[in-house]
């Protein structure tokens, strides 16, 4: 399923800003709090001022007492006074000084930007060490030309909420195809390096039953009815909108036959016929795995200890005509952690006991109703037809392509002799019943006594019809001058070409 395009940004440059802008923060953070802390200062020394001087008062005025006691005198009256005031006034100077507004207004900032420091500090640390991976990813993807390691672009989303949404749209989901030809259970798929997945039965009791395309017609998989239909000739995957169809036997995992040297994988469980290489046809994943969030200004990842990366160097080798080249080495490729840049994105993390999403849902839902068929679209066809009746159920089609008019989208050979000969009435195709029903074979004789042979395909519902074709015939391109496929309303005529005596 191709997502709606999104930007992309560079890693490192947006780190590089964001450390800039760290950087800065904590600077302005610093100068903010020295500021306070001066002022804080100067306001405590004005008020340290002010008590230390009534302090000193009092302390006069009690060694004026004492030496009164010493020479077996009695203080006056106003000196004790005197002494009360002074206690008085110095212990209201403490009061006011410490419960001062404005005192208490540049603590409570200072201790905020203390704080705001720290968290500056912490800011400034992260994005340091986020630059740090951004670059060497990056080095690596420079460096690595064709092998692809590292990562330098990711999608950038003005939400988490967006990039979950795109997210949920690729994951690869897989339905299990089973012998009779039923689907029972879904499975969700992460990451081909993964050693397994959720797996879930489909809700519901109604049986999805999925039809595959026989051999022998396997050139109606070029029309796009029929294109993702999966095929007896195929390998067991086929796929629309990024959900999987794989054919099953049994439950048991199985080994995956794997390249001399390499470690031997489990494949996912319940699923025994499987392609390894399944998630590299959908490049639009792994992209939707790694982003950028404008609102929290933080990377996000699928997989954040899943990047590969190698040692990378240049080598001097001889070119064998008697000079020397560079030429890239890569070694001990290996899965790098960048934890530090990415934070590890378990929106959905794929535990089958938790429910799965609904958006999920919808898709696997919407796929098999692409794949199932209420119809029988090839039901085995034990008699053979005679002519007159074979025209009753598709010759409506074959003179709709006669008379059709002349294109230039008409490029195989075959084609055109074949409509010639029949437009003008030099021939009349042979044609007979083949194995399913509404496929059937013809020839027709050419001026040079070769044969031009070829198929019809008519799905069953659309047999038998009596009003003309409204649809305009449609020549698919020739492969290499291969053979060309005719549209026509429903039905199809596979022109193969020419057969000699």
């Amino acid at each position: 399923m191709r997502p709606s395009k999104h930007p992309e940004v560079n890693i490192t440059k947006i780190c590089e800003a964001e450390y800039g802008v760290a950087r800065a923060e904590l600077e302005e953070t610093k100068l903010a709090l020295e500021k306070l802390r001066v002022a804080l200062n100067e306001l405590e020394a004005i008020g340290t001022k002010r008590i230390k001087s009534l302090k000193s008062d009092g302390l006069e005025v009690e060694e004026i007492i004492r030496k009164l006691r010493a020479q077996g005198l009695e203080a006056p009256s106003d000196l004790k006074r005197r002494l009360t005031e002074v206690a008085s006034a110095k212990a209201l100077a403490e009061e006011q000084h410490k419960q001062s507004p404005e005192r208490l207004e540049l603590e409570r900032q200072t201790r905020e930007t203390e704080a705001l420091l720290v968290t500056a500090s912490q800011k400034l640390s992260s994005w340091e060490k986020k630059l740090a991976v951004a670059k060497y990813l990056q080095s690596q993807r420079e460096q690595s030309g064709h092998h692809q390691l590292g990562i330098s672009e990711v999608r950038c989303f003005e939400t988490l909420a967006a990039a979950r949404q795109v997210y949920l749209q690729q994951v690869p989901l897989v339905l299990h195809l089973q012998d009779d030809g039923t689907i029972d259970k879904v499975s969700c798929w992460f990451h081909v390096e993964s050693e397994g997945c959720p797996t879930s039965k489909i809700e519901g009791t109604q049986k999805h039953v999925i039809q595959e395309v026989p051999s022998d017609l396997e050139w109606i998989k070029e029309l796009e009815t029929f294109e993702d239909m999966p095929s007896q000739n195929g390998h067991g995957v086929t796929q629309r909108e990024g959900v999987y169809l794989v054919a099953v036997e049994g439950s048991g995992a199985q080994r995956v036959a794997e390249p001399k040297g390499s470690i031997a994988k489990k494949s996912q469980p319940m699923i025994d016929k499987w392609d390894a290489g399944l998630l590299r046809h959908a490049p639009d994943f792994y992209s939707a795995c790694y982003f950028y969030v404008q609102s929290s200004k933080e990377f996000y990842a699928i997989w954040p200890k899943k990047i590969e990366v190698a040692d990378i160097s240049t080598e001097r080798r001889p070119n064998g005509y008697g000079n020397w080249e560079d030429y890239l080495s890569v070694k001990n490729r290996r899965f790098y952690d960048a934890t530090d840049l990415f934070i590890d994105f378990k929106d959905f993390n794929g535990s089958s006991e938790e429910p799965w999403p609904e958006q999920v849902k919808a898709r696997y839902v919407s796929a098999i109703r692409c794949f199932a068929r209420k119809e029988r679209l090839f039901e085995p066809r034990v008699q053979r037809l005679k002519l007159e009746i074979i025209n009753q159920e598709v010759g409506v089609y074959w003179k709709t392509f006669v008379d059709a008019p002349w294109a230039k989208e008409i490029t195989g050979g075959a084609v055109i002799m074949l409509k010639h000969l029949c437009k003008r009435g030099l021939e009349t195709p042979h044609i007979w019943t083949l194995d399913y029903k509404g496929h059937y074979g013809f020839r027709v004789r050419t001026r040079d006594h070769s044969w031009i042979t070829g198929e019809i395909y008519c799905p069953p519902s659309a047999l038998n019809r009596t009003e003309p074709v409204a649809a305009e015939v449609v020549y698919l391109p020739a492969s290499y001058g291969g053979p060309q496929i005719i549209k026509v309303g429903d039905a199809a005529i596979y022109v193969g070409g020419f057969e000699r005596d």
